[in-house]
This record gives C-alpha cells, structure tokens and sequence, in this order.
C-alpha cells in the first residue's frame, strides 16, 4: 500500500501542477483574447477645447468601472453593460490643436483600448461663428505673452487681391477678385483651385456639410464641393453678391446688390430651395447674423439695420445718419453695427431699441468683434477702438498709419487687425499696446482670422500670408 503511495502521490502531485498550471495559462489566454477584442469609438473624433463628445467601448468585462483619459488627463469613468458602455466626456480646455489619444481602461480585467481626437479651432465664417463674433474663444495657442515672437509661417500669391480666408480642417479656403476660389493645405500648397467666369469681390466663403459657398459678381452664389472643388450648383440674385454667407441649423443667409437677403436650404448637393427673401431699401453688402430664436439681423446701404424673424417677417428696423456695408455682430443680447456716419451702435436685439452709442473720427466699413469683455472695431480714421461692451465706456483705441477698413479677429488677450498702411498688428485687448506687427506689400481691408494657433490675412498685394510662433 505504502509503495503504491510512493508510486501515485508523485503522479498525483504532477498532474495537480499540469491542471493548475493549465487553467492559469488558459485564464491568461483568455484575458488576451478578452483585450485583443476590446474597442472604443469617438463620437466626433474632432472637435474644440471644452466641447463633449462620445465615447463607446466594447469588450470589457461585465459591469467594469472604465476610466476615461484624453492623453494622461482623466476625463471620464463609465460602467460597462454586458461589455458595453457608452459615455459623454469634454475635451479639456488646455488641449492644444491636433491629435490626441483617448484611452479606456477596465479597471478589473485591465483591458485597454485607444483611439485619436483632433482637437481644433477653426474659423470656418467671415466671422467666426453665426453671430459674427469675430472672436474665438477657444485659440489657446497664441497670447498676449508670446504674440511677439509670430514669424511667418508661409506666403501664397493670388496673382489679384484676395478675400477674408476662412479655415476648416487646417485647409484655408479664398476667393480672389480674379474668379477664382482656392483651397490651401496647411502648409500651404494647393488642394484645388477653380475659376468661375466672372470676378468675385465678395467678403470671403464659408463651409459647411461639405460644401464651399463664394457669392460672385455676376450675382450668382456658387456651391463647390469642399473637397474636390467639383460645380455642384449656382443660384441667381438680381444684383452683385459683396456679403459673405453665414450658415445655422440647415439655413444659409446672404444679402445681394438686388437689396434683398435670402434664407436658403444650407444642406444640397444640387440647387437649394429659397425658404424666403427680405426686401431692404437698398443694396446689402454687409454679412448679416444670427441671434437667438432664429432672428437674422442685416445691415443695408439704404442707412437702416434690420431684424428679421426665423420665417422672412419684420420684427424691427433702425435707422442710422449714413449707409451701412459694416457687418452687425450680435452677443450679450445687443447688436452691433458700425455706419459711414462715424458711429458705432448698440441696439437691443429685441425691440431694435438703441443701447448706446460711440462717435469716431471717420466713417466705419470695419466689423465689430466681440469678446469677453469688449467690443473692438475700425474706422476710416486710422484707429481700432476697444469699448465695454454693454456699457459703451471707452477702454483705449490705437491708431496705425492708414484707415482701417478691416474686421478685427479677437482671440485669447490679443485683437489682429489690418490697416491700409499695409500691415497686419496684434494688440493687447487689456492695455490697448502693440504686440506685435508685420508689414506686406499692399493695403489690408481684408479681416484677419485665427485658427489653431496660425494668423491669416489677405493683402492687396495679392498674397495670403500665414504667422505662427
């Protein structure tokens, strides 16, 4: 009996350490397999600093806590249901424009999985946004520290005077007063270009849902496809298209020389529908904006500011001493203007009623911007101006060598503007001091745009220049 033992304990022993060292084998087999299969996506994969988006997992374990990173910075947790989670997360203030990792991590089974977020800010308006802002927000880049050190980042020659640019996914879309419309990649070589038989003088294009709006002479808007430039369709005003077009919630609006401002269907690849159209009493070369509930507010040449409701009606209209080409900007409940008779106002967006007012010494073809705090804008005069936004108070104005017909672009403590003395400047929104200024060949009446951390502006030089740090 005994040397049985002797004989089966060791077998025994042997076969206890095979199956013990199978079943660890087979669990690690299997939290690989478990690993290998775990997946997230992005719901954007792109998007600006504090904006949200989506994050969904599969293949970690049943109820897992999740944690969430955007690089090492914890962004989220979640818990998976039957494998899965879905989660809303915010990307952090402090990213910076481009790729980042966004990682989930079981915290039981330690399965892991990645996926990249473009984090951008670009400008894809005249105005930046629907509400002719002029101002972004979320630039985190470029500062009143470090505005000092912007070189030049790259040159582009039109070969005629170009447009305000605007940017989307890092490419830079123009017109030029040549017919043509171009698309720049960030580094700036040639994505597409395409002429158009006739000359465009309008303030710059837009994007958007894929498709590159340009408003022409011959009183046409254009529609080409953002990515190919491909013709997708032409729709006729009665009169030369000066505006650029703004763009919400499937509508684009845009105001033509026929004195009317159209709302049409913001979404097709073939000729849109014209939901409705506004008669001013006069030319409109100026952008209009969007406030809230839908109300579009234009400027017109006939001296008068409009709002108009959501389906083409009247709400309100003022009248200012001279014609309007400046564009209105509308926040903080008011709408801004500036008009040939030297005056900039302020306008209650609801009843049209005026808020206050402040006189320059020339007349003003320049947009406002407004940020935070203030509201900046040009004047014939050679100065930009810089007051409290809903006061009207005076905060400081800077005068350059030449009229100042450009929109200035407001961005993280700094205000660019150019001035027909021929450079672009950067200036402190505090102090009201230069940072920074570079020369060009030629006046500049066109507005200055920042997006992920580089400034652009059209000469009349015919270039499109690009700075950054």
């Amino acid at each position: 009996m005994r040397s049985l033992l002797r004989i089966c304990t060791p077998i025994i022993l042997s076969l206890t350490l095979i199956f013990v060292v199978s079943v660890t084998l087979l669990g690690r087999t299997q939290t690989r397999a478990h690993a290998a299969n775990t997946t997230i996506a992005l719901y954007h994969n792109f998007g600006r600093p504090f904006s949200s988006f989506t994050v969904s997992g599969n293949g970690f374990g049943q109820s897992e806590s999740v944690t969430i990173t955007f690089d090492s910075k914890g962004i989220g947790t979640a818990t998976a249901v039957q494998t899965k989670f879905s989660q809303n997360v915010n990307v952090p203030g402090s990213a910076t424009p481009g790729f980042h990792t966004v990682t989930a991590t079981g915290q039981t089974t330690g399965s892991t999985a990645s996926a990249q977020f473009l984090a951008q800010t670009w400008w894809v308006m005249f105005g930046f946004d629907a509400q002719n802002t002029h101002f972004n927000p979320d630039e985190n880049v470029i500062n009143s520290t470090n505005a000092s050190q912007l070189v030049s980042n790259w040159t582009y020659n039109t070969k005629s005077i170009p447009s305000t640019p605007i940017v989307r996914k890092d490419n830079v879309y123009f017109s030029s007063q040549n017919g043509k419309v171009t698309v720049l990649r960030p580094q700036g070589g040639v994505m597409w270009s395409k002429t158009i038989n006739t000359t465009i003088s309008s303030i710059g294009p837009a994007v958007y849902y894929g498709i590159v709006y340009v408003g022409a002479d011959d009183g046409n808007m254009y529609a080409f496809n953002y990515n190919t430039g491909a013709l997708l369709w032409t729709l006729p005003t009665g009169g030369h298209i000066l505006s650029s077009t703004i763009i919400a919630a499937g509508t684009a609006y845009f105001g033509s020389g026929d004195s009317k401002l159209y709302a049409i269907g913001a979404e097709s690849m073939t000729t849109p529908n014209i939901k409705w159209t506004y008669t001013t009493g006069g030319p409109i070369s100026a952008t209009p904006a969007l406030g809230s509930g839908g109300t579009v507010y234009v400027a017109s040449q006939d001296h008068n500011v409009y709002a108009i409701s959501k389906t083409g009606s009247l709400l309100w209209k003022f009248p200012t001493g001279g014609s309007i080409t400046s564009s209105p900007a509308v926040a903080k409940g008011l709408v801004y203007v500036g008009s040939s008779d030297h005056t900039l106002y302020a306008l209650n967006a609801t009843t049209g009623a005026l808020a206050w007012s402040q006189t320059t010494n020339g007349p003003i073809t320049s947009s406002p911007a407004v940020d935070k705090n203030n509201v900046y804008i040009g004047s014939h005069d050679g100065k930009l101006y810089a007051f409290n936004a809903l006061t009207g108070s005076p905060k400081w104005s800077y005068t350059t060598g030449g009229a100042v017909n450009s929109t200035p672009a407001a961005a993280n403590g700094v205000v660019y503007v150019g001035s027909e003395d021929n450079s672009l400047y950067a200036i402190d929104v505090k102090s009201g001091s230069k940072l920074w200024s570079s020369a060009t060949g030629g006046k500049i009446d066109a507005s200055p745009v920042v997006s992920d951390g580089i400034v652009f502006v059209g000469s009349s030089d015919g270039n499109i220049y690009s700075f950054h740090l």
